[in-house]
């Protein structure tokens, strides 16, 4: 039998080079190979894609306002960014149909359920109703004071007409109808209150509530000898008590009652406050949406008018899409250039679309990214919104305010003026270019790169007056393309890039990325976002000593 030979491999960092290359760089590479697993897909991004990616990748290097926290966000301008933006009654602030059209489909105000609560309280079939309104009768409580018009002939004086003096109050309490009123006239006459219209039964007209309101004449009687005859009206309903003050006792019986009354009905008053502040509320989100949302046509009509808030999101949105256009006088450099870098806002838009172009860059290698935030509510969520018709409340108390005048105010930053000098890159005199000293040595405008070789192609059609370090070396002369003629003679101090000998391998002359986002090409048309070597060390130094005990 045979015998067995197994080998078995060395532990640790590198032990598949064990033998093959000294165990120090054995154990670097294979540090090295452990910590690139990080990378996301990095086993199937190729070597020339992922080093290209890796040379255009930027730092928010020179954004100090965008450094210093633990946390990818400024928690307190995201605060004052969500009282302004994050005013709707959806999830997490977010507008819903209903906070733009609520009062035309009526949805998300509980009509229904606000009236059923009213007519508990104060419907004409509720006991509470009934008290109240007999308790306004006995507060009301007046009698009366009629007076006759006659007529005179020889100094006898005949009734003609009664009419009402003085309404009275209260007659109406207790069901009391016109034909248990009674008229007495001093002459023998007769009268009445008029059947069903001589006293005011509408609770809603407290002018003739409860008081008398028609009287008419039925018999004169026989004429009087020297003055009108007097009429007079049975007083309302007392109790026995003969009136005022004895009618305190009726009053107080009745608020006994009522008091008696609600505190059955206590958990329905809870309810119904419950729905004036939904009502309420609703209302407020609704008529700042309509605002915030559809600004105010001006008069006379301003065609240059900006919706805001609209303008700002969209603007937003689409500044990832800004960043890849980094050719000269394009969105990336133009936003760079207005940006106000004294102020966060300034400097985030710019950290923004660095990242963007990060992550286009990376994707663009095969390597993708997991950071963007989805903008869908988690599914658990939706369950919970489609079953409770709810999760979080509109914010309240921030958006609009009135001033003195009672108009509408709303602010919003506008954007700040362009400015000559940007952190350490200066406008270049001679050809109106931004030179960037962030490697303490200048970098051309746009250039075509060979990968590989570490000349850069100065790119411009016009520098027989002007003189640019490039890479420590000085050129001057016309614009050569080494890519339409890379075999082309030298021209007198100019840089030209050597002929690649390997297509398809590292210096190959197709151009792996997008040339917008290869920094290569692009880094002169914008702010420095790299750091130098010593910088680069110092922060990994940093972070090796102190990154781990925040």
């Amino acid at each position: 039998m045979a015998d067995l030979n197994i080998q078995v491999l060395n532990q640790g960092f590198g032990s598949y080079l064990t033998g093959i290359l000294p165990n120090d760089q054995a154990v670097a590479a294979g540090a090295f190979a452990y910590s690139m697993r990080q990378i996301k897909n990095i086993q199937n991004a190729k070597v020339e894609s992922f080093s290209q990616a890796v040379f255009s990748l930027e730092t928010n290097s020179n954004l100090l306002l965008t450094n210093g926290t633990d946390k990818p966000v400024n928690e307190t301008l995201q605060t004052a960014s969500f009282n302004k933006m994050g005013l709707g009654s959806g999830p997490n602030g977010t507008y819903t149909m209903s906070d733009f059209f609520g009062c035309m489909s009526g949805l998300p105000y509980p009509w229904k359920e606000f009236y059923d609560q009213v007519l508990k309280f104060a419907g004409p079939d509720t006991d509470l109703y009934t008290i109240y309104s007999q308790l306004y009768l006995a507060v009301t409580w007046e009698v009366a004071t009629l007076t006759v018009e006659c007529s005179e002939s020889s100094g006898n004086f005949t009734p003609i007409n009664i009419t009402v003096n003085d309404p009275g109050g209260g007659y109406f309490r207790g069901g009391l109808d016109e034909s248990t009123i009674t008229i007495t006239m001093s002459n023998g006459g007769t009268a009445r209150v008029v059947p069903d219209i001589g006293i005011g039964k509408d609770p809603s007209d407290i002018s003739t509530y409860g008081k008398i309101i028609a009287v008419e004449l039925l018999t004169p009687g026989p004429a009087v000898l020297g003055a009108c005859p007097a009429a007079t009206i049975s007083i309302p309903p007392d109790n026995g008590t003969g009136g005022w003050p004895s009618m305190n006792a009726v009053v107080k019986s009745y608020i006994d009652q009522a008091n008696a009354l609600l505190s059955t009905l206590a958990p329905n008053a809870k309810v119904l406050n419950e729905i004036y502040k939904v009502i309420g509320q609703q209302l407020k989100v609704e008529q700042r949406a309509r605002y915030i949302g559809f600004a105010p046509v001006a008069i006379p009509k301003d065609f240059r008018s900006s919706p805001i808030p609209s303008t700002l999101e969209g603007f937003v949105d689409s500044i990832p899409n800004y960043a890849k256009e980094t050719l000269p006088h394009m969105s990336a450099q133009v936003l760079e250039n207005i940006c106000d870098l004294n102020t966060t806002g300034g400097q985030s838009i710019i950290a923004l679309m660095r990242s963007a172009r990060n992550q286009a860059v990376l994707a663009e290698a095969g390597i993708p990214l997991d950071n963007t935030i989805s903008d869908n509510l988690d599914p658990n969520v939706q369950k919970q919104l489609l079953l409770n018709g709810t999760v979080d409340e509109a914010v309240v108390g921030t958006g609009i305010t009135p001033d003195g005048a009672g108009n509408i105010i709303t602010q919003w930053t506008l954007p700040p003026n362009s400015v000559n000098v940007i952190g350490n890159v200066e406008i270049n005199p001679c050809n109106n270019m931004l030179y960037d000293s962030c490697n303490e040595t200048p970098v051309v405008p746009l250039g075509e790169r060979q990968p590989g070789t570490v000349e850069t192609i100065i790119n411009s059609t016009n520098l027989d007056n002007c003189i640019v370090a490039v890479n420590s070396k000085v050129g001057t002369g016309p614009y050569i393309n080494p890519y339409t003629d890379p075999l082309q003679s030298p021209q007198s101090g100019a840089i030209v890039a050597t002929q690649p000998s390997t297509p398809g391998g590292l210096n190959t002359t197709a151009p792996i990325l997008d040339p917008t986002l290869d920094k290569a090409y692009y880094a002169s048309q914008m702010l420095c976002s790299t750091l130098t070597v010593q910088e680069a060390i110092d922060q990994v130094i940093f972070c090796n000593c102190d990154c781990w005990d925040i």
